[in-house]
């Protein structure tokens, strides 16, 4: 069921820089929403304002040039909150006839006391590509309690957007994957099949993992590397090696193109086994990113709920970069209750792990998440736009001094290694 006449959609993703910098991350979410829109006979309007300064003149030429009747943003904490509150509110303000809709992250763990949540029509958590089309059949009302959906066909989806949209200027060596060849972001899953009690896939995607059919995969990253020159591919998916059989189906697949493909993806410790990570290599996999979060593994079984890794967590990046893999490990501190002791203990392991390049966070508690249900309540609407970093609240038994200190050093440490790998990839 669709709506009874085409609809103008522009679907925006507002980024998170203000600078002009460089665009990274192709927008996946609304360039697959708008391949859904599309096939249902729908006009769509794709655009990536991150780096926009003027993010409401922007939008002042897309209403006058493109005349949408929908302005679907997609939405994350921070930065990215605070940048879609401005596309909205300017909507809200001077082209009210537009409707406006929230997806992404955001919409599935977005406060009720949220200053955006009067600002728009719908929130729509989960798969856009379904929840936006019902929600125009049924006339466009205003929803803001939809459950996450989750039954978008991932076989429709195409990692080739034309004519929706260029990737031409995301593909470059990626420093941020660590693999030195012309190399694009992308996304092959949805989901986790982890639980952890701090992540926000929980409430977006709650029933687990689903990944786009291998041979539709590998087909589209061989496309991509005859359009665009790529070689190289990063998997901006929580989960998507996690299936044993998926993730050798997926290998073979990549080892019988007829063009090398080096690639990276995210891999959760509890996984890092000697036997996955071999069949990951024979692949062509290179690049990983592994959440070591905490030096405490207890925290990670118990608190964080991630489950137990052979060897312990510090086991599983050795084991990988002694194979050859380039990591970058998520490095988080500022975990509810954490003691002193434990952010010492963590900040100590990372140092002693020389070839591991690092992300540094501060903990920050988002709605609807295991972990921060005692927590996140108690945080005004301006939560919403806290970073998982200087000014994220301080949860632990620690000082505010104290975990700023902490802070500055992992966030130098951080900044050292990735600068000196950033010049050193092979």
């Amino acid at each position: 069921m669709i709506a009874t006449r085409p609809l103008r959609v522009l679907l925006a993703h507002p980024g998170i820089d203000e600078t002009g910098a460089r665009r990274e991350f192709p927008p996946w979410g609304v360039i697959f929403v708008g391949q859904a829109l599309a096939r249902s006979g729908h006009v769509v309007q794709v655009v990536d304002w991150n780096g926009e300064p003027a993010l409401e003149t922007a939008l002042d030429r897309q209403v006058i040039d493109f005349r949408p009747d929908i302005l679907g943003v997609t939405g994350k904490w921070g930065r990215a909150a605070r940048r879609a509150e401005r596309l909205f509110r300017h909507a809200a303000a001077h082209h009210p006839a537009v409707r406006r809709v929230l997806g992404g992250p955001l919409a599935a763990t977005l406060p009720a006391n949220a200053t955006i949540a009067a600002l728009v029509n719908a929130v729509l958590p989960g798969d856009g590509e379904t929840t936006l089309l019902r929600w125009m059949a049924a006339g466009m009302p205003n929803l803001r309690d939809a459950s996450p959906a989750q039954d978008a066909d991932l076989g429709a989806c195409c990692l080739d957007p034309a004519p929706l949209f260029d990737l031409r200027p995301y593909v470059r060596p990626a420093e941020r994957s660590d693999l030195d060849v012309p190399t694009l972001f992308v996304s092959g899953s949805r989901g986790c099949v982890a639980r952890c009690s701090f992540c926000y896939t929980l409430a977006h995607a709650p029933s687990g993992l689903r990944e786009m059919p291998a041979p539709l995969l590998a087909h589209g990253l061989r496309g991509l590397y005859q359009r665009y020159g790529v070689t190289g591919f990063y998997f901006v998916d929580d989960g998507l090696v996690s299936r044993a059989r998926w993730r050798r189906d997926f290998c073979q697949e990549l080892r019988a193109l007829d063009v090398p493909l080096l690639w990276g993806v995210d891999l959760r410790t509890a996984e890092a086994t000697s036997a996955t990570l071999g069949e990951l290599w024979q692949g062509g996999c290179r690049a990983l990113y592994m959440g070591f979060e905490t030096a405490d593994d207890a925290a990670h079984r118990g608190m964080l709920r991630k489950g137990p890794t052979a060897g312990g967590v510090g086991g599983a990046l050795q084991r990988a970069m002694a194979m050859g893999f380039r990591v970058r490990a998520s490095v988080v501190i500022g975990w509810p209750g954490e003691s002193r002791t434990a952010i010492e203990r963590t900040l100590a392991a990372v140092q002693a792990q020389p070839g591991l390049l690092v992300d540094a966070f501060r903990y920050n508690p988002l709605p609807n998440t295991p972990l921060a249900a005692a927590s996140a309540p108690q945080f005004g609407p301006q939560h919403v736009y806290t970073e998982y970093g200087a000014d994220a609240p301080n949860l632990s038994d620690c000082s505010d001094a104290y975990i700023q200190s902490a802070w500055e050093r992992l966030l130098a440490l951080a900044n050292a290694r990735n600068a000196v790998a950033a010049t050193t990839l092979t």
